[in-house]
């Protein structure tokens, strides 16, 4: 038997009925076969991962852990073939600590994840199965560390054509796309008595390409607290949602002029954002 596959996740038919303190697993659909579920496998219930331990028969199967959530039925499950060799926590069933390479912290990262510059800084530079952890030092420093178990090929993850097949619920760690702002806000019109409407733009973009992108502009009157810019909280204004927004009048809202502006720039399917940096509201002349 392979101690790895190449799949990151991977849908079950049917649902698990689970009790907690206990370690067996009953699926409501006989759909357990050593053709997609292998002992060794992580079964994710619920997007909590756990090893299965045995096959039990077509609809039970035991954990190595038990199971520590609540009890209930109706509970979504899938597999992720990750190398059979870890258990959820650490060497044996009895070990806690979440700091040894163990299912928990053990991801699957595909050709789109690999291209992220954020996962990059974070040492996620190939394809495979990686075990990342990250932590704050007693300086208060952020730490991480990335250890590739299994290199794979750019078609991790991918079916035969190849096209990549579904993720892993992992995007609040290991994001599909990374949020890079490659201009920062730059005055387009800077707001004079004769025209006192100031213009701000800004340019980004995906790493790598492809979500639309989403604005959302800010303002503060110290560079210190900002609110978003919805007419509510700054200068009257329009495009906050665009890469342009249009601060009308700047004159018109005492504090306006010697503020900040800056945006907050998100993208679809990802939970990464990128802040700019902020910009000082100025007269012309």
């Amino acid at each position: 038997m392979s101690q790895w596959g190449n799949r990151d996740y991977v849908e079950l038919l049917g649902t698990a009925a689970v009790v907690q303190g206990a370690a067996n697993v009953t699926v409501t659909i006989g759909s357990i076969t050593t053709a997609n579920i292998r002992p060794g496998d992580a079964l994710l219930i619920s997007n909590v991962k756990y090893r299965v331990a045995s096959l039990d028969s077509n609809t039970t199967l035991t954990l190595s852990n038990v199971y520590t959530a609540t009890t209930g039925a109706g509970k979504a499950i899938a597999v992720q073939q990750s190398p059979k060799d870890l258990l959820t926590y650490g060497q044996t069933a009895n070990v806690n600590y979440d700091v040894l390479v163990s299912k928990r912290n053990v991801y699957g990262v595909d050709k789109l994840e690999v291209q992220n510059p954020d996962n990059k800084a974070k040492g996620i530079n190939q394809p495979g199965w990686v075990h990342y952890k990250t932590w704050t030092s007693a300086q208060n420093v952020t730490r991480h560390r990335a250890e590739v178990l299994v290199a794979m090929s750019k078609n991790f993850n991918s079916n035969a054509i190849p096209t990549l097949q579904i993720d892993a619920p992992d995007d609040a760690v290991i994001p599909d796309y990374g949020v890079v702002i490659t201009t920062q806000p730059y005055a387009v019109n800077v707001g004079n008595v004769a025209s006192p409407d100031a213009i701000y733009s800004v340019v980004a973009e995906t790493q790598p390409s492809g979500p639309a992108l989403s604005y959302t502009w800010q303002f503060s009157p110290n560079n210190i607290v900002w609110v978003t810019l919805v007419n509510n909280g700054g200068p009257l204004n329009t495009g906050n949602t665009t890469s342009q927004i249009t601060l009308s009048n700047i004159y018109a809202t005492p504090g306006v002029v010697g503020g900040y502006v800056r945006v907050v720039v998100g993208a679809d399917g990802t939970a990464d954002t990128a802040t700019s940096d902020a910009v000082q509201i100025v007269s012309g002349t």
